[in-house]
């Protein structure tokens, strides 16, 4: 009797039977794909928490959000708005003010630079200093407050703005310092953003975390006398401080120092006789100096300065 071999059987299938071992092929095969497809998605996942040992899951991807470098902000930061005023006693200047140069927008969208102490050099006044920005919206909002305040100004303040930062915008630039008072001097640009605070921190008068918007007091010495850090509510202790700085502009702590006299260095001058041969109304005034009444020490091209009478004194009357 002869056993018949498998393929003997595989050729004896009935259709149906070819057909079952058909459709069993096709679904394991379809089982394999489907896993070699997970087995690719997972892999990656399960890569990242090995290298991430030890670090919970939930925790894992703030963490790699934490690592990624963060890009420097277009303008410095605005702190949170903080409200704080305080009376500078004694009265002094603030070092390094007068002599910090910044920077200014001219006519021709050229930057320059001028010392702080140029722009507020002249007739004793009171000086309001406002540290702004056009990115700050507390800043801006105090423009027209501080417009309509210095309707009864004159010349007695005078308002020194400072942008703190880089002009991004000129135009908006523009806009904002037309809306401000009219008394105002040069506006400022302070494009490190934290020379002006700097100086404040450093004495002790700007605390950590505070920025602008900054009124500064200046009086007719340019001595600094009172600090307003943040938002101005309104104007009523600010006017209260103007009033009695505007009240001291009569007094002698105000009037204008007169120049010490110069020692003349030229050898005779000051023994009372006007014989030297350098010596002269201009150069030697204790020894030649104009003693008739009217005269006047002129400088006479190609002569030695002299006492004269000026082209009045022989106008007819």
């Amino acid at each position: 009797m002869t056993v018949p071999s498998p393929e003997d059987e595989v050729d004896h299938l009935s259709p149906a039977q070819l057909r079952r071992v058909l459709w069993g092929g096709a679904i394991v095969s379809g089982l394999l794909v489907g896993a070699m497809v997970w087995s690719v998605s997972v892999a990656p996942q399960r890569m990242n928490q090995v290298m991430d040992e030890g670090t919970p899951l939930l925790a894992s991807g703030e963490a790699r959000r934490a690592e990624l470098p963060s890009r420097a902000p277009e303008h410095p930061a605005t702190p949170a708005p903080v409200r704080r005023e305080a009376e500078v006693s004694p009265p002094s200047r603030l070092p390094g003010l007068l002599g910090l140069q910044l920077g200014y927008l001219r006519a021709n969208e050229m930057f320059g630079t001028i010392a702080f102490g140029e722009v507020v050099r002249g007739t004793p006044a009171a000086k309001l200093v406002n540290l702004w920005a056009t990115y700050c919206a507390p800043c801006v909002r105090e423009i027209p407050m501080l417009r309509a305040l210095s309707e009864g100004w004159r010349r007695d303040v005078r308002f020194v703005p400072i942008h703190v930062g880089e002009v991004q915008d000129r135009a908006r630039y523009r806009e904002f310092v037309d809306q401000m008072p009219i008394a105002a001097e040069e506006p400022l640009i302070d494009a490190s953003g934290d020379a002006v605070q700097g100086l404040l921190r450093a004495t002790g008068l700007l605390e950590p975390g505070e920025g602008i918007p900054i009124t500064l007091l200046l009086d007719c010495r340019n001595e600094l006398r009172w600090i307003h850090v943040g938002a101005l509510e309104n104007t009523v202790a600010l006017t209260a401080r103007l009033a009695t700085l505007r009240g001291e502009l009569g007094s002698p702590r105000c009037a204008p120092s007169e120049p010490a006299p110069v020692a003349s260095t030229l050898p005779g001058c000051g023994d009372g006789s006007c014989e030297g041969p350098l010596e002269t109304c201009a150069t030697c005034p204790t020894d030649c100096g104009c003693t008739i009444v009217g005269q006047e020490c002129r400088s006479i091209l190609g002569e030695a300065p002299r006492c004269v009478f000026p082209e009045s004194a022989f106008a007819k009357p």
